[in-house]
């Protein structure tokens, strides 16, 4: 699983007018809710717009209650 300093630095060496886009198989069985938050907002930071997550296997309901609680730990961007 690529650490949100690598997501970063990958994502900064694409051209400006490159769009951005990611496909990140990395599965949150062993992160914290808090883990999870600092992976998506490396990506945010990355220059994301949008993140688009799947869950996948038996357990996929405590996986997207991790992800909703990662997402209560992000900043509310206005638009």
């Amino acid at each position: 699983m690529p650490t949100p300093e690598e997501i970063g630095d990958n994502a900064r060496r694409l051209p400006e007018t490159a769009p951005i886009a990611v496909r990140a198989v990395a599965p949150l069985d062993h992160e914290t809710p808090a883990q999870a938050a600092k992976r998506f907002a490396a990506y945010a930071e990355a220059g994301a717009t949008w993140l688009v997550l799947s869950t996948t296997g038996d357990d996929w309901h405590s996986q997207w209650e991790l992800i909703a609680e990662a997402a209560t730990l992000l900043p509310r961007v206005h638009e």
